[in-house]
């Protein structure tokens, strides 16, 4: 076995590493992108405590930052992207969630670590 792509949790990382030592272990993407729309709700999270009532309203709908831009309305883009002037904190999680979404949509092999590294 040369590689595992898996789910990074400790239990099945040991796992591998006994069973499979030589094994590159490589996380699985879905996983990955997981934990990153986690941090980018968290901070989303933190954000609304300290927005006004109408800001809060808005950061409720989680969906205008973590979903793929393209899935999102005209009108839910310009939501967004009023908040993301408003709190540059939020800007920042959101802009690199949307860039590890391009690692993730990269065409090739090749490409992904280029796309990684850049991220």
């Amino acid at each position: 076995m040369q590689a595992v792509v898996m789910d990074m949790a400790a239990p099945f990382r040991q796992a591998v590493k006994v069973c499979c030592r030589r094994a590159l272990i490589v996380a699985d993407e879905f996983y990955a992108l997981t934990h990153v729309l986690c941090a980018s709700n968290h901070i989303c999270q933190q954000v609304q405590v300290q927005a006004g009532r109408d800001d809060a309203l808005l950061l409720r709908q989680r969906s205008l930052f973590i979903a793929p831009a393209t899935s999102l309305t005209v009108a839910q883009g310009q939501q967004r992207d009023c908040l993301l002037a408003r709190y540059p904190r939020l800007a920042a999680a959101w802009q690199a969630t949307q860039a590890f979404r391009r690692i993730h949509a990269a065409t090739s092999r090749a490409k992904a670590p280029r796309v990684l590294d850049g991220w």
